[in-house]
């Protein structure tokens, strides 16, 4: 006799197998995504605090930056200011002494006039001396009121005649005898 088989045991065998199988790849799949979600967040994690670092180390860089550009200025202001007051002193040196005194009188007097004292106190000075005739010793005195100093102004921005006195000598005979040259006093001031 021919049986038949009425219950579907292998279909019902490859139904539950199939579904055994979705099974697992279902939580295969779910297993995945779900390793995949955490290995993104950690990730993720990271990259922002490597991000949150980066802006730190950008701000610190942009922060050293602008220190190492005061550095820079305050260095050349300081050479600026050694250079200044090392001229300052150099400049403070030659007019403490005499000398662009004496230069600056040697330019203006004449051959007929003759120094016996230069007194100088601070930048005030005294000359006594003696000149051939008054008109010598005045111009003596206008070319010291012209002899240039710096921009443009004199060097002596104040020189008068104190004194001018014709001086008598001994011996000889005749209406010009027993005179002598004119004796001097100029002051002034110099730069």
């Amino acid at each position: 006799m021919v049986r038949i088989n009425l219950l579907p045991i292998r279909e019902i065998l490859r139904k539950r197998e199939l579904k055994q199988l979705g099974v697992v790849a279902a939580a295969v799949l779910i297993g995945v995504v779900a390793i995949m979600a955490v290995a993104y967040l950690v990730l993720a994690g990271q990259v922002d605090s490597v991000e949150g670092q980066k802006k730190g180390l950008e701000k610190r860089l942009a922060d050293l930056k602008k220190e190492n550009q005061q550095i820079n200025a305050d260095k050349a202001e300081i050479l600026r200011l050694e250079k200044q007051l090392e001229t300052v002193n150099r400049l403070t040196n030659v007019r403490e002494t005499p000398a662009p005194l004496l230069a600056a009188i040697s330019k203006a007097i004449p051959d007929e006039v003759w120094l016996q004292s230069i007194s100088q106190s601070g930048k005030g000075f005294t000359l006594q001396g003696e000149g051939i005739d008054n008109t010598v010793v005045v111009t003596f005195v206008q070319r010291l009121q012209k002899v240039p100093g710096e921009k443009d102004k004199p060097f002596f921005p104040d020189v008068k005649l104190v004194n001018i006195v014709r001086q008598r000598t001994t011996g000889g005979a005749g209406p010009g005898a027993g005179l002598g040259p004119m004796a001097f006093t100029i002051q002034g001031r110099w730069q």
